[in-house]
């Protein structure tokens, strides 16, 4: 009813409207973008600050005397202890990377607070300074003779008395597998990291580039050695029972400067005793018997897997680490150069062999020990010679 000409004069001034407050609109929708990202911003400083929060408690700790280490008072009071970045931060398990001292280490623990750990009692004081009586870890080296206290200090006085927050402190790193592990290797091995030092239930490890920071140059190196063939030789032989490694990849080793390769995580490694109780279980096909990179075979009779590994590290090693680096794919043209055809060939061979049925590590259900370790030792004999050959090519 109000015509055309009217709708034109009201359309007119809503143009004028917008074209006088467009610089306006724009200004305000640069604002909104720049609170948006300093709100992101934001957010990611409370992450970051959380994740190193959770150093904090154990700093009250310290100052109410409850914990101690040599971690925390460069920690708690000269605060020189600089976080770098959380690497994991799961199911309360924490591995930060921080400076301290003027290099790059790792700090771990494997429950976020001191209280998450089994508190020190009279029982748990009682274990803590009873002798261990055990059977031997590395080669005319017994596990007694005070070395409990080698898992605190790294120069133990055994006349020296110590309080109770060391005791404290003390307990809830020996409630961690892996630092305990650590620690009993730390003098007899250089395949394993350093433990530099600890702070409450948290302790700092000597940082090393991951596995996936190298290539294959380290299969062969100017030392005429072979850094992983090396740390597979020491894991079989170097200790009174063999060191299994149930989780291969390359992420889970590191390389020293001088190319000695290390295993940084731990967690899946086993002696032969300990591993002999994780294989054995019930199972109706072979296929229950495989953990992780540690397997075995099921006899049909007790339906029970046997305790003895079937394949070995050198064999996981193969397969998981070396047969990556020499894939056609990633070689290119210098896959069809004779050495490298060699190296494949001698890797592939390396991977899949197994153990043959007549001598397998499976013992039969009326099999005498004598016999299931014969069988151990005769796959180990052939490991031996799949890694000279390795060195050989290497060479």
């Amino acid at each position: 009813k109000l015509g055309g000409d009217y709708w034109e004069q009201i359309g007119g001034k809503c143009r004028n409207k917008f074209e006088k407050n467009r610089g306006n609109i724009e200004e305000t929708f640069e604002e909104i973008l720049a609170k948006m990202f300093s709100f992101s911003l934001s957010l990611l400083s409370v992450w970051f600050s959380s994740v190193f929060r959770c150093l904090t408690p154990q700093c009250v700790d310290f100052s109410a005397g409850r914990v101690s280490g040599d971690l925390c008072l460069d920690l708690c009071v000269l605060k020189t202890v600089q976080y770098r970045r959380c690497l994991y931060y799961e199911n309360g398990k924490k591995v930060l990377e921080v400076r301290w001292r003027d290099r790059t280490v790792i700090l771990k623990s494997k429950h976020e607070n001191f209280s998450d750990y089994e508190p020190l009692t009279a029982i748990s004081l009682g274990l803590v300074m009873e002798e261990e009586d055990g059977d031997g870890i590395g080669e005319g080296e017994a596990p007694g003779n005070g070395s409990l206290w080698r898992l605190w200090d790294q120069s133990p006085d055994r006349n020296r008395t110590y309080s109770r927050a060391e005791l404290a402190s003390l307990w809830a790193l020996l409630q961690q597998e892996e630092y305990t592990f650590l620690r009993l290797l730390q003098d007899l091995s250089p395949h394993v990291p350093r433990v530099l030092g600890s702070c409450g239930h948290f302790y700092a490890v000597e940082f090393l580039s991951a596995g996936h920071a190298w290539d294959q140059n380290l299969f062969s190196s100017s030392l005429d050695r072979a850094p992983f063939l090396d740390l597979v030789l020491r894991f079989e032989h170097d200790f009174s029972h063999s060191l299994h490694l149930c989780d291969v990849k390359a992420e889970n080793f590191g390389i020293r400067d001088d190319l000695t390769v290390v295993a940084i995580d731990v967690d899946m490694a086993f002696f032969e005793p300990r591993l002999r109780a994780v294989l054995e279980q019930n199972c109706s096909c072979d296929d229950d018997c495989t953990f992780f990179d540690c397997w075995s075979h099921c006899d049909p009779h007790t339906l029970r897997c046997s305790p003895y590994r079937s394949n070995s590290n050198l064999q996981a090693v193969c397969e998981k680490i070396f047969r990556p680096w020499f894939s056609p794919s990633l070689l290119g043209a210098e896959a069809r150069r004779p050495l490298q055809v060699e190296l494949q060939r001698a890797v592939q061979e390396c991977a899949e062999t197994h153990a043959h049925p007549d001598r397998s590590p499976a013992p039969q259900s009326n099999a005498s020990d004598t016999k299931a370790e014969s069988s151990v030792f005769s796959l180990g004999s052939h490991d031996c010679l799949v890694q000279r050959r390795l060195k050989e090519v290497c060479e």
